[in-house]
């Protein structure tokens, strides 16, 4: 080895000397930022099971369906493919499409901006057709609230005699 060679050897290179900064930091969490970061869990927790409790107990019939087919063509999946293999496909996923957005920024924007208003375009054009079946007052009884039926006044039952021996 020549004494370049060593000296390059002893000394940190670019990439080490880029982290190092990083690596001096103090990252302890006070007791104000772990709450906070608790908080925040246990928020989007509650959010989450809040939102399967709505479309498995059919929340909303729309969305409920949406949900069924979607697991429906889950099972499709997972038969072509093993449980590792979705988890891979997963990981390289979330960390390429950060990267794919970044580069494509702007193709991805107009894309979004085209199937919002393709969205939207569709939206009226069912509403215009629901509102041509459905008179405007079925429509407008429809979605006036109705008052809850009210039970109907329970009589006692009548008492059974004791049978004697």
């Amino acid at each position: 080895m020549s004494e370049e060679q060593k000296k390059r050897k002893g000394r940190l290179t670019d990439r080490e000397a880029r982290h190092e900064s990083q690596l001096d930091e103090d990252g302890t969490l006070t007791d104000e930022a772990t709450v906070a970061v608790v908080e925040s869990a246990v928020l989007r927790l509650a959010f989450a099971l809040t939102e399967l409790k709505r479309l498995v107990f059919i929340g909303s019939v729309v969305d409920s369906i949406k949900f069924a087919v979607f697991l429906y063509l889950l099972t499709h999946v997972g038969v072509a493919t093993s449980g590792l293999t979705l988890v891979m496909a997963g990981v390289i996923t979330a960390f390429s499409v950060p990267l794919l957005y970044r580069k494509q920024q702007v193709r991805v924007r107009r894309l979004s901006r085209s199937l919002r208003t393709t969205t939207k375009r569709i939206k009226t054009m069912f509403m215009s057709m629901y509102r041509k079946v459905i008179p405007a007052s079925a429509a407008a009884s429809d979605h006036a609230p109705t008052p809850p039926p009210t039970p109907a006044p329970v009589s006692p039952a009548p008492k059974q005699k004791a049978k004697s021996k």
